[in-house]
Protein backbone atom coordinates (compact mmCIF):
# COMPACT_ATOMS: atom_id res chain seq x y z
CA UNK A 1 0.00 0.00 0.00
CA UNK A 2 2.75 2.32 0.27
CA UNK A 3 3.95 1.52 -2.79
CA UNK A 4 0.78 2.91 -4.19
CA UNK A 5 0.89 6.19 -2.20
CA UNK A 6 4.97 6.73 -3.25
CA UNK A 7 3.89 5.89 -6.44
CA UNK A 8 0.83 7.91 -6.66
CA UNK A 9 2.97 11.16 -5.16
CA UNK A 10 5.78 10.92 -7.80
CA UNK A 11 3.13 10.71 -10.66
CA UNK A 12 1.57 13.50 -9.11
CA UNK A 13 5.04 15.78 -8.61
CA UNK A 14 6.12 14.60 -12.30
CA UNK A 15 2.53 15.93 -13.89
CA UNK A 16 2.72 19.26 -12.08
CA UNK A 17 6.47 20.18 -13.01
CA UNK A 18 5.20 19.31 -16.63
CA UNK A 19 2.28 21.26 -16.25
CA UNK A 20 4.44 24.32 -14.79
CA UNK A 21 6.91 24.81 -17.84
CA UNK A 22 4.03 24.02 -20.55
CA UNK A 23 2.68 26.93 -18.65
CA UNK A 24 5.83 28.76 -19.12
CA UNK A 25 6.02 27.43 -22.98
CA UNK A 26 2.87 28.21 -23.98
CA UNK A 27 2.83 32.20 -22.52
CA UNK A 28 6.33 32.41 -24.49
CA UNK A 29 4.85 31.19 -27.38
CA UNK A 30 1.95 33.57 -27.17
CA UNK A 31 4.33 36.73 -25.81
CA UNK A 32 6.55 35.84 -28.86
CA UNK A 33 3.81 35.39 -31.25
CA UNK A 34 1.90 38.92 -30.48
CA UNK A 35 4.84 40.86 -30.99
CA UNK A 36 5.37 39.13 -34.22
CA UNK A 37 1.88 40.11 -35.22
CA UNK A 38 1.06 36.47 -35.62
CA UNK A 39 -2.86 36.76 -34.91
CA UNK A 40 -3.95 33.36 -33.96
CA UNK A 41 -0.87 31.99 -31.97
CA UNK A 42 -1.20 34.96 -28.98
CA UNK A 43 -4.59 33.04 -28.67
CA UNK A 44 -3.13 29.38 -28.65
CA UNK A 45 -0.39 30.49 -26.32
CA UNK A 46 -2.91 31.51 -23.89
CA UNK A 47 -4.97 29.01 -24.07
CA UNK A 48 -1.60 26.14 -23.04
CA UNK A 49 -0.70 28.53 -20.82
CA UNK A 50 -4.07 28.37 -18.97
CA UNK A 51 -4.38 24.68 -19.13
CA UNK A 52 -1.10 24.34 -18.07
CA UNK A 53 -2.06 26.87 -14.89
CA UNK A 54 -5.21 24.66 -14.01
CA UNK A 55 -3.50 20.91 -14.06
CA UNK A 56 -0.39 22.46 -12.04
CA UNK A 57 -3.45 24.27 -9.17
CA UNK A 58 -5.05 21.19 -9.36
CA UNK A 59 -2.21 18.31 -8.53
CA UNK A 60 -0.61 20.68 -6.20
CA UNK A 61 -3.74 21.02 -4.13
CA UNK A 62 -3.79 17.41 -4.66
CA UNK A 63 0.01 17.08 -3.19
CA UNK A 64 -1.06 19.40 -0.07
CA UNK A 65 -3.93 17.41 0.68
CA UNK A 66 -1.61 14.03 0.67
CA UNK A 67 0.83 16.16 2.73
CA UNK A 68 -1.75 17.53 5.32
CA UNK A 69 -3.48 13.97 5.85
CA UNK A 70 0.32 12.30 6.22
CA UNK A 71 0.84 15.08 8.80
CA UNK A 72 -2.37 14.73 10.45
CA UNK A 73 -1.73 10.92 10.76
CA UNK A 74 1.87 11.35 12.38
CA UNK A 75 0.27 13.58 15.00
CA UNK A 76 -2.09 11.35 15.98
CA UNK A 77 0.59 8.38 16.31
CA UNK A 78 2.61 10.66 18.09
CA UNK A 79 0.20 11.73 20.79
CA UNK A 80 -1.25 8.02 21.16
CA UNK A 81 2.47 7.32 22.12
Amino acid sequence: MADRAHLTAETAAVISDVASKTTYIGGLGGFFAWILSIDILPWAGLFVAMAGLIVNWYYRRQENKRAQEIHDLTVKRLRED
